[in-house]
């Protein structure tokens, strides 16, 4: 799961739902079961088929992450300009679906940089505007808006659960192309049960504003492939683009927030320091579907009731605990709004860091008895999972409603760009602190050497995050502040 794909969930949802909610649900099921899927298989394909080293594959996915938080702020823009809502999504799940047969053929590194690079631009298409078809279904005011997201977002996590169990079993156990193969499979399904619910979206849905430069921006996105698939494979490439690109893209934000209205200007600061504390959990939180899976693979005992667990799996450990636990945490905070004392925007963050440094605690608690020659109990990872979930669930929805209430009207599109670029920094840095944690050159390459290296790293990366969460903690009353209305 990622970011703006956690919510709370209302205690009920009173009103009957547009007709058109159930194909966008089924769609977007299926759009996720193709990403999870690939998502669940690609860093074990880059070590155990393509021979990466851990180093590498680790800097690959860090910087695909990236790119696919980085390319719907690009992909945005041009469906509210040019394609329009509709064919954004109809575009962009074509050239998902297109990534993951290029996925599916045999030929090694080349086939899957290309295919990855399809998927990136296809998601900058697809994310945002699948969503906005979903908004555009209500009024300003109607009250159906709460339950109708709740719903269209927990089609994102069962669609994650079925890939991660289905896709992540065929790919490791039968045969990995034809685990891609499944992918491409899936988005083909949300494509087809979206054109098929068309005449039940909003008419603001279906307009398309440019009709003429509807191709041109197609062949420009589609010249991006290329691009992309030479920075996937050349990771300085990849690093200089997010140094620059992304630091560029950060200033101007800072700039925008220190030349605002002087009644912004407080709230688009803290927006910034939100994001760049969102940056920290981002960094812990990403490892789980790549360093981190590299370590359930090697150095965890997998053996569940007589069965072995593929590894692969391991990655529906999180969508199955955010199925489970949305409605907890919502009902929770109802709770605390109810007795007239609200849990904040910002001690939620700080739960969210201080679950995330809890989880990497019990990480490197799993890796430091492994070290003994035993692999550790799939147990101790389970609860780690389960601590990264709670974190996801105090800060990932709460960050998209800050943004929403504290952006100027005339900033909102600019601010959520921010948020997502929070999450691209955060998983390249999960990439390069995946490096690290390998065994050392010129140990033995054993499953012990290789355990303790991964404990000395991840109890750094759980004092990391243990550390941002106490500068945060300093920080809140100055958030505060900052949050008030005028």
């Amino acid at each position: 799961m990622s970011v703006a794909e956690a919510v709370s969930v209302p205690s009920e949802v009173p009103l009957r739902q547009p007709k058109g909610l159930t194909f966008l649900f089924a769609a977007e099921m299926w759009e996720r079961f193709s990403f999870y899927g690939m998502q669940a298989l690609i860093v074990l394909y880059m070590v155990k088929v393509l021979g990466f080293s851990d180093a590498r594959a680790s800097l690959t996915y860090g910087a695909y992450a990236a790119f696919v938080f980085l390319t719907p702020i690009a992909g945005g823009a041009l469906a509210d300009r040019v394609l329009g809502f509709r064919w954004a999504v109809i575009v962009g799940g074509v050239i998902i679906m297109i990534g993951h047969i290029v996925l599916a053929l045999p030929f090694g590194s080349a086939s899957m940089f290309a295919g990855m690079a399809f998927v990136v631009v296809g998601t900058g298409f697809f994310k945002s505007s699948v969503s906005a078809v979903v908004g555009q279904l209500y009024g300003k005011d109607d009250p159906r808006r709460d339950g109708g997201f709740t719903i269209f977002y927990m089609g994102i996590n069962v669609g994650a659960l079925l890939a991660t169990l289905i896709v992540g079993y065929v790919g490791q156990q039968v045969d990995w192309h034809l685990g891609f193969g499944l992918a491409a499979i899936g988005m083909a399904v949300g494509l087809a049960v979206f054109t098929w619910g068309t005449r039940h979206y909003a008419a603001a849905s279906l307009a398309c504003p440019r009709p003429r430069m509807v191709l041109p921006s197609v062949v420009a996105a589609l010249l991006a492939v290329p691009v992309l698939t030479y920075l996937l494979a050349e990771p300085d490439g990849a690093k200089m683009m997010m140094l620059v690109g992304g630091g560029l893209t950060y200033a101007y934000v800072v700039y925008r927030a220190f030349t605002a209205e002087p009644e912004y200007r407080r709230h688009l600061m803290a927006i910034l320091i939100y994001v760049l504390f969102a940056s920290f959990f981002w960094a812990l939180f990403k490892q789980k579907d790549g360093p981190v899976l590299l370590l359930v693979d090697r150095a965890i005992d997998r053996h569940i009731f007589g069965f072995e667990m593929p590894s692969a799996m391991f990655t529906s450990f999180n969508p199955f605990m955010i199925l489970i636990l949305a409605p907890l945490f919502a009902r929770i905070w109802r709770a605390f709004a109810a007795q007239g004392r609200p849990i904040s925007t910002g001690v939620k963050f700080l739960l969210g860091l201080l679950f995330a440094s809890g989880c990497f605690g019990l990480i490197a608690t799993a890796a430091y008895l492994s070290s003994s020659g035993t692999p550790a109990s799939l147990l101790w990872m389970a609860a780690a999972i389960l601590l990264l979930t709670c974190g996801e669930l105090a800060l990932s929805p709460v960050g998209l409603s800050m943004v929403t209430a504290l952006s100027p009207p005339s900033l909102t599109g600019l601010m959520f760009g921010a948020w997502f670029l929070s999450t691209s920094f955060g998983a390249y840095a999960a990439g390069w602190i995946g490096t690290l944690a390998a065994v050392p050159a010129g140990a033995d390459a054993s499953m012990a050497a290789y355990a303790a290296a991964c404990a000395e790293v991840y109890l750094k990366v759980a004092l990391l995050g243990f550390g941002a969460a106490v500068v945060f903690s300093c920080l809140l009353p100055l958030l505060k502040r900052l949050q008030q209305h005028s």
